[in-house]
């Protein structure tokens, strides 16, 4: 695809950064649809005509094979790229004996790989890395595995060491969960002060992705305005465009039913709802999934959501899988575990494993801390059965391999959180609105708006309510 006049000033300034070599770090803003990722093609190619090498990384499984399919390239993610399995800690007796864990309170340690012996020059390219957490995670005994120095910016950095580092997102996105919420990987000054480097930065104004004549585009843009000067109302209303795009109805039952219409139509890959409360989320996958005539129980033709990268097989966080085949297992750690064959809806390819399928009917976004110690604490059991210490490399792989711990983590799929849905895109994307919405001051209101509007790539439907200002109610 041809380059406008600013993405070709932006790329010979990324060329530039590439051969300085005072210069550590470039950060690369754009909205949604700006063409990000094809300014990084273009890049890239740049880069495989010189003598240094491209590691492509994001901050969600999602993401990483988003920009693979963009770019042609494999990404990874960076916990998988920087981090590896050191150990398992636990609370022992005074006695020193490495079994003896009464409470259970055991942990993965992962530590941070070295790079002392890669010799040629990279250039890190890391997509979505509004999401990136610079604060401190919590180590405390609520959590099973531990990364690093719990910080995954100045872990990131740390990897990078003395080579470069590209930083691309979009700055209007929602920014990690943590205490404090701030996109520090798209901050210029953050990045320059903390880590004392040099910074060059640039941002992609133009969209491309979508017409001008976009309504989508239309209703992102004043959220997206908001956010760029920081004026915010306390009780912000969307306004509608009277035209083609866009879709308002009358209720959340109106709203569920056009979903089901256009599924009917053309199918469940190209379309989600998206929601702001896990608890409200798992109440519309149930309700949708009534209205498609399945049963309670997860069946053949169920959409999923993986929440959590698996081991076993090679589903990430985000991917959406049809189920083609189900069949019971067993219950473990008071788990129920049952055996699946499903299909990622993007490229087909079919995988069998296990999943934990009480996560489907709960509205945990994953397995609560005591589950998940539970799972472990029972596999320790079992290595402890057949006389295998921990932390030997016997004990480390039949970890990687061990089937119940690394079982499929996935939610129904046709209804998601905001927050899950980016670095993704669908054309019919349906937003339920709730009032408990603006309990979220701010900022982050807005930015939870601009996200979930701009996964809309055609189309986008909204539910009425106080909320919406102007509206076209869809013909019958």
């Amino acid at each position: 695809m041809q380059l406008t006049e600013h993405q070709t000033q932006v790329l010979n300034n990324l060329i530039s950064f590439a051969n300085r070599d005072d210069c550590k770090v470039f950060i690369l803003k754009g909205s949604a649809g700006t063409g990000k990722t094809t300014l990084l093609g273009h890049f890239i190619n740049y880069i495989k005509s010189t003598n240094k090498k491209v590691v492509l990384l994001a901050t969600t499984g999602r993401a990483a094979k988003i920009l693979t399919d963009k770019t042609g390239r494999t990404a990874s993610t960076i916990h998988s790229t920087i981090y590896s399995f050191d150990s398992v800690n636990g609370v022992d007796h005074e006695n020193n004996d490495p079994w003896a864990s009464a409470t259970g309170q055991l942990f993965l340690d992962f530590g941070l790989k070295q790079t002392a012996n890669i010799k040629e020059d990279l250039i890190y390219i890391v997509d979505e890395s509004s999401m990136i957490g610079h604060e401190p995670a919590e180590l405390n005994t609520a959590n099973t595995a531990r990364f690093g120095s719990g910080s995954l910016l100045d872990d990131l950095m740390a990897y990078v060491d003395r080579h470069k580092i590209v930083f691309t997102g979009d700055p209007c996105q929602l920014p990690p969960v943590s205490v404090n919420p701030f996109s520090a990987a798209l901050s210029y000054s953050f990045i320059e002060e903390k880590y004392n480097c040099t910074v060059m930065q640039a941002e992609l104004t133009q969209i491309m992705r979508q017409s001008k004549q976009s309504e989508v585009l239309a209703v992102a843009d004043q959220f997206r305005q908001a956010i760029q000067v920081a004026s915010y109302e306390k009780y912000p209303k969307i306004k509608l465009p009277e035209r083609h795009d866009v879709f308002l109805y009358k209720s959340d039952t109106l709203l569920v039913q056009s979903y089901l219409n256009i599924a009917e139509e053309n199918g469940l890959h190209n379309q989600i709802m998206l929601s702001n409360a896990n608890w409200h989320v798992q109440k519309l996958n149930l309700e949708i999934r009534k209205g498609l005539g399945l049963r309670p129980q997860i069946q053949v033709g169920d959409i999923l959501m993986i929440v959590q990268n698996s081991y076993n097989v090679n589903l990430m966080n985000g991917d959406q899988v049809k189920v083609l085949a189900v069949a019971p297992d067993k219950l473990v750690s008071g788990l129920q575990f049952i055996k699946v064959r499903v299909k990622l809806l993007h490229n087909d390819k079919v995988f069998e494993t296990l999943l934990i399928s009480d996560l489907l009917y709960n509205s945990n976004p994953g397995l609560t801390a005591i589950e998940a110690k539970n799972l472990l604490v029972d596999f320790d059991q079992r290595m402890r059965n057949r006389s295998i210490a921990r932390n030997t490399e016997q004990y480390k792989k039949a970890m990687l391999d061990d089937i119940y711990l690394n079982a499929l983590r996935a939610k129904f799929g046709y209804c998601i959180t905001a927050h899950k849905s980016q670095g993704g895109e669908w054309k019919h994307v349906f937003l339920n609105i709730q009032k408990g919405l603006y309990a979220l001051q701010g900022a982050f209101l807005y930015r939870w708006y601009y996200t979930a509007i701009t996964r809309a790539a055609v189309h986008l439907h909204v539910n009425d309510g106080w909320w919406v200002e102007g509206y076209n109610y869809r013909p019958k």
